[in-house]
């Protein structure tokens, strides 16, 4: 059995623990998203304005906002001119789905 300390954990912990706390972590984090995202469209759907509560004061505003449009900006630039103002970097991802137990 492996056990690491890790830096953000007061205790350690073993690999398996790790990645199960990292998964668990990640799901919590997207049920609290969807919550989030819900709850979003509830207070916009009360329309413009300021809307208090005990702790906190929610405001809905519109205002007009430009995008770049990344599809067409590569329909207008040569290949050489998108080389020209893309950056390559290296980085590191992390995943982590849930097992089948």
């Amino acid at each position: 059995m492996s056990v690491i300390a890790i830096k953000a954990a007061p205790v350690e912990m073993t690999v398996a623990e790790l990645v199960d706390s990292f998964g668990a972590a990640i799901a919590a984090e997207a049920a609290a998203t969807e919550k989030r995202k819900e709850l979003r469209a509830a207070v916009e759907s009360l329309g413009v304005g300021a809307y208090d509560g005990r702790l906190f004061r929610a405001t809905v505003s519109t205002n007009p906002v430009t995008r770049i449009v990344p599809d067409l900006v590569r329909e207008l630039l040569s290949a050489d001119d998108v080389a020209l103002v893309s950056v390559t970097k290296e980085e590191t991802r992390v995943g982590c789905k849930s097992r089948k137990v």
